[in-house]
């Protein structure tokens, strides 16, 4: 079992890896302080590869937010609130990204 700092590092370098795949790029706030948000993906026109947006990302990890052996998310309704007002107060789309530590997909969610 990885523990979760480790598990979310694997999720930023899974996420590095689909920005780099998709000619934008992933930049991670300083000492991921904990105001909701771990990190920018600025988006580049595929034309030009000028930025053309931004999305704000929070990261998770571990075994610790799935549901038993499903690939389901256990988030409680009270983080989902806080994610919710953390986006409410960003004008560009933010997204949660899960990713496995023995996975190489990672999944998201728009808030």
């Amino acid at each position: 079992m990885v523990d979760t700092y480790f598990s979310e590092t694997i999720a930023l370098n899974q996420v590095r890896e689909i920005c780099s795949r998709n000619r934008s790029e992933f930049l991670e706030y300083p000492g991921r302080i904990d105001n909701g948000t771990d990190g920018v993906i600025v988006v580049t026109s595929i034309h030009s590869r000028n930025p053309i947006g931004c999305i704000h990302v929070q990261l998770k990890g571990g075994d610790s937010y799935l549901r038993g052996d499903s690939s389901y998310l256990n988030i409680s309704s009270e983080k989902v609130k806080r994610y919710r007002e953390i986006g409410r107060g960003i004008v560009e789309p933010y997204i949660l990204v899960y990713a496995r530590a023995n996975k190489k997909i990672a999944t998201t969610a728009k808030f």
